[in-house]
């Protein structure tokens, strides 16, 4: 977490929270791949206990992060299986972010081009070319697919058409079919079958 009140209203202390979620990553592997577990650190302990049914995946199922400050970049690629930007994150810039991910994978010796970066972008789907006011996702299906196929040459694995802060359908006053018929617009324009 960013927000210093949410930690406040947690009764969790702001500092060191860095350090928490490193911990945190270590108690779940703990928990996920140990029958019987024990974990004691500084901020988790699990006694002794045995804890069911465990994950289908094997050895555990995948941790994705998310976070836009460097020091949680780095921990996606030192720790976890990928990172996962922000639907507001600047798809412009998204090559810097991921170059630092892949940093944090090469400190500890992992395969940097392993971890998988999953990008939410919020898809803005029109019929004609929105000009050269036009931001990432947002245009015409050729448009999109262009930017997608960008996303791809900077490193992006995968993309997670994001449709809840779409404004043609989470925001209030949306009438609730305009908002599904263009919800199944999209992901009928870019479903795999249809793909170029």
């Amino acid at each position: 977490g960013w927000l210093p009140q949410e930690y406040a209203a947690a009764g969790i202390p702001f500092e060191r929270r860095g350090a928490r979620m490193d911990e945190y990553l270590r108690c779940l592997r703990a928990l996920w791949t140990q029958d019987p577990v024990e974990f004691a650190g500084e901020f988790y302990t699990v006694p002794r206990s045995h804890v069911g049914p465990p994950p289908v995946q094997r050895p555990h199922p995948p941790v994705l992060l998310g976070g836009a400050a460097a020091s949680a970049l780095r921990r996606a690629g030192r720790l976890a299986q990928g990172w996962i930007g922000s639907s507001r994150h600047d798809l412009t810039r998204i090559g810097t972010c991921i170059e630092t991910v892949r940093e944090g994978a090469r400190e500890t010796g992992r395969d940097p081009d392993a971890v998988r970066i999953v990008v939410r972008g919020v898809v803005d789907l029109v019929d004609d070319d929105p000009g050269v006011r036009r931001r990432q996702l947002q245009g015409t299906r050729g448009q999109v697919f262009d930017d997608l196929a960008g996303l791809r040459a900077q490193g992006v694995t995968e993309v997670f058409l994001d449709l809840n802060l779409s404004p043609r359908v989470g925001f209030p006053g949306i009438d609730a079919a305009e908002a599904l018929a263009y919800a199944e617009h999209v992901l009928d324009t870019f479903a795999p079958a249809h793909a170029r």
